[in-house]
């Protein structure tokens, strides 16, 4: 008797752990004002659903509230309080966590126009060269990975706190331009526009470097990563990640007039040598 209790008590655990969600968690936005997580969101629920058969149901939930960005470097790699982040990636990041290589923005990310004071726009119609462009300073948040990429490429950065200071920061002055992707700019100029109504798109230049983003998986969850691979794999072979990127900001980049911008082509020092580039139905 004993045996047989044994026995349907392995059988009700082995299958309660059959059934359970699979656990997604996902740091808290930094603001209540940030609204770049949403598309990610979206892509998220997309490539976990798309792989729901094999894998089993899921629950996505966040932090209960925000990290900075030196905590959530810690958070994945302990996997308890969120075991995935969005990043652009490095090298470091690709070592700690499990990188899910498939570029989520498809390289936009990588194309930057300059949120600017508007007073200033005629100081940047005389920028001619990336040289004319160094005598300014860009802003960026302390910590981001864009930090040594315009540093090696000569130009001078500001560093603020978080990603919520820095538009304060450029509405006093602090420094002279804080470079955008080009699905976030419009966006949050338009949700920063009554606190901070000097701001303004720059209308002359445009900044592009290799940027992929990626989702970063903790380590303790080698199945969760290997699920949101194959999920977004599917997705971009199907042409459903472009679609989804044009759906969010296809018009937001119309209105940016980037063909008629002065392009500064940037490099990448630290580009990971694992980088997808050859892959161009990701790009």
């Amino acid at each position: 008797l004993f045996c047989v209790v044994a026995v349907v008590v392995a059988i009700l655990c082995l299958s309660g752990a059959a059934s359970a969600d699979m656990a997604v968690k996902l740091p808290n936005p930094k603001a209540e004002t940030d609204l770049r997580y949403v598309y990610d969101r979206e892509l998220l629920d997309m490539a976990l659903r798309e792989t729901e058969v094999q894998y089993g149901p899921y629950h996505i939930s966040y932090a209960s509230s925000a990290m900075s960005h030196k905590r959530t470097r810690v958070e994945i790699g302990r996997g308890r309080l969120i075991n995935v982040v969005r990043s652009p990636t490095n090298a470091d990041l690709e070592v700690s966590t499990i990188p899910v290589r498939i570029p989520i923005f498809m390289g936009l990310l990588g194309y930057r126009v300059a949120l600017i004071r508007a007073e200033d726009q005629a100081r940047f119609n005389k920028i001619l060269s990336l040289q004319d462009l160094a005598a300014l300073r860009a802003g960026q948040g302390a910590g981001w990975v864009d930090i040594p990429i315009l540093q090696k490429n000569g130009l001078s950065v500001v560093k603020g706190a978080n990603y919520d200071s820095l538009f304060g920061m450029l509405s006093a002055g602090r420094f002279d331009y804080f470079p955008r992707g080009v699905n976030e700019i419009l966006t949050e100029l338009e949700t920063h526009r009554d606190q901070y109504p000097s701001l303004s798109t720059e209308k002359t230049l445009l900044l592009h470097y290799p940027f992929p983003v990626y989702f970063f998986v903790s380590k303790k969850q080698p199945n969760l990563a290997k699920r949101l691979y194959q999920g977004l794999s599917i997705l971009a072979e199907r042409g459903d990640l472009e679609r989804l990127l044009y759906r969010y900001f296809g018009q937001q980049i119309k209105k940016l007039n980037l063909a008629k911008r002065r392009v500064f082509y940037l490099k990448n020092p630290d580009l990971p040598s694992q980088t997808p580039l050859a892959a161009r139905h990701l790009w």
